[in-house]
């Protein structure tokens, strides 16, 4: 699974880097491409968007929200404020997040994401993601904190945040900009960047980005954001072990 979802990040990465945004991610419209019988290449995720929309900013003040599809399970909570733009590349990042519980748990987080039609996002509202996690059990009667690890747990809370402002991102330039925590220096992913040989780790560079100017930070500066953004990663799993897992 682990190879999957990184490689997924990478794929959502590279369609925002064009300006793209999905709209309707979800695991339905995640293609395994590839493989070979008994394991001697590896499948590869291939995303399709089917109603992919151009830009960040999706929505009009006071009209419909923009053109994003997402099924009620994968759709970001500020996609249902009437009036609001919202940020269509966070959004995606949001059904990121709810197709990676889906591949972890079978299941899905919860039914939808409007206040007062799904006990468990309410749950979520009222006492934050992590206290979801805690509370959900898996389908083989586990709970979620003894079936899947606390980076992964780490992981799923950083992609569900509620709100757009905490969530992570999965490395995009424009977001690498604004000092956003990217997923894809998560430990728990960071398990398979670390070992993948080098014209491998070559090809998961995106096209340059389109959305934003390239950064120019001097590298030192850039090592100094890195070491930022896996360190605040890593303490959502610390947040999940000091609450008593």
């Amino acid at each position: 699974m682990r190879p999957i979802v990184d490689q997924l990040c990478t794929a959502l990465r590279w369609l925002h880097e064009l300006g793209v945004a999905h709209c309707d991610l979800c695991l339905e419209n995640v293609v395994l491409a590839g493989g070979e019988p008994g394991g001697a290449a590896p499948l590869r995720p291939m995303l399709i968007p089917r109603r992919a929309a151009l830009g960040r900013l999706q929505g009009v003040p006071g009209g419909p929200q923009g053109g994003c599809q997402a099924r009620a399970p994968y759709r970001a909570p500020e996609l249902h404020r009437v009036g609001w733009q919202y940020d269509a590349f966070l959004a995606d990042e949001f059904a990121l997040g709810v197709a990676v519980y889906g591949m972890a748990t079978v299941d899905y987080p919860w039914a939808c994401t409007e206040d007062g039609r799904s006990h468990h996002f309410d749950l979520a509202r009222r006492c934050g993601v992590p206290a979801l996690l805690r509370r959900r059990a898996a389908r083989s009667g586990e709970r979620l904190t003894e079936a899947l690890s606390l980076d992964l747990l780490g992981l799923l809370a950083g992609l569900l945040a509620l709100e757009a402002r905490d969530r992570l991102s999965v490395g995009e330039a424009c977001f690498e900009l604004e000092g956003r925590a990217s997923a894809r220096r998560s430990p728990w992913i960071r398990e398979v960047t670390a070992g993948a040989p080098a014209d491998t780790a070559a090809r998961m560079e995106p096209p340059p980005a389109l959305c934003r100017e390239p950064s120019r930070t001097s590298s030192a500066s850039t090592a100094d954001t890195e070491a930022d953004q896996g360190q605040h990663v890593a303490s959502e799993g610390e947040e999940l072990a000091a609450a008593g897992l």
